[in-house]
């Protein structure tokens, strides 16, 4: 402990979580002059999570308060930290690099070398959380209610992207140690100022009960989609967290 702040000497579940958040969502700044960590969502539809579940949670684990708020110009919304102490932590104890970590992010290393499904579980939460997704898709071929099927988006599909090639390779780690099946294929750029991107996939009714029985979500914009496919067989694309959260009310 160091006065107020809180920096753990061990990898955990939670602190593991937070580094998830991080690589998908943060930023650390230290120019010499400006020291900050920096982490934020989409101005809506992440509001309840960094509201209820990150911040919060970034207090349990360090001891301090954050008050996420709006940041208008890029249109996101979160928390900026200037306290040396947890940059410096960031930086030194969980290794991520200062400045833009794009192609470079990739999983502390005390969290690879633990090989604890819980702490591997929590970095997973938190980095698809932000970064990732879960939608449906609507599916063709010869099965029971197959115009249900065609019309209607039942098929669950929990998507990751990047173009850090450590980062990919970290995911897939953890997603075979955990016994989570998925596929991983390289995009290749279309445009001359594109970078390769790496992406994985888990998909399947069981995939997706497995990942929320080992895994799961907290973010809201996550759960609603999970929750309104649980309700009626399926979660139609291109909806708002508040139209999930009406469907689920029933209104």
């Amino acid at each position: 402990m160091h006065g107020e702040i809180l920096l753990p000497n061990e990898i955990t579940p939670q602190l593991a979580e937070i580094c998830g958040i991080h690589a998908g969502d943060g930023y650390l700044r230290n120019d010499g002059e400006h020291v900050e960590l920096d982490i934020s969502g989409h101005i809506n539809e992440d509001r309840l999570y960094y509201d209820e579940h990150v911040a919060p949670l970034f207090g349990n684990v360090f001891g301090i308060k954050l008050s996420p708020r709006e940041f208008p110009a890029r249109r996101t919304y979160g928390f900026v930290s200037g306290k040396r102490m947890i940059v410096k932590y960031f930086h030194e104890f969980l290794g991520f690099p200062y400045g833009a970590k794009t192609y470079t992010v990739m999983a502390p290393q005390v969290i690879i070398q633990s090989r604890d499904r819980e702490v591997y579980a929590g970095f997973l939460r938190g980095l698809f959380d932000t970064d990732g997704c879960l939608n449906f898709r609507r599916t063709y071929g010869t099965y029971k209610n197959v115009t249900f099927k065609r019309t209607h988006h039942t098929y669950p599909r929990i998507m990751f992207s990047t173009v850090s090639k450590s980062l990919a390779i970290d995911v897939i780690k953890m997603l075979d140690f955990l016994g989570i099946k998925y596929r991983s294929y390289v995009v290749a750029p279309s445009k001359e100022n594109e970078a390769t991107k790496f992406r994985i996939q888990a998909c399947g009714k069981k995939t997706l009960e497995k990942w929320m029985e080992k895994i799961g979500f907290k973010n809201p914009n996550q759960i609603t989609r999970y929750e309104v496919w649980k309700k009626l067989g399926f979660c139609p694309p291109n909806t708002t967290l508040d139209e999930r959260i009406q469907m689920l009310k029933g209104a």
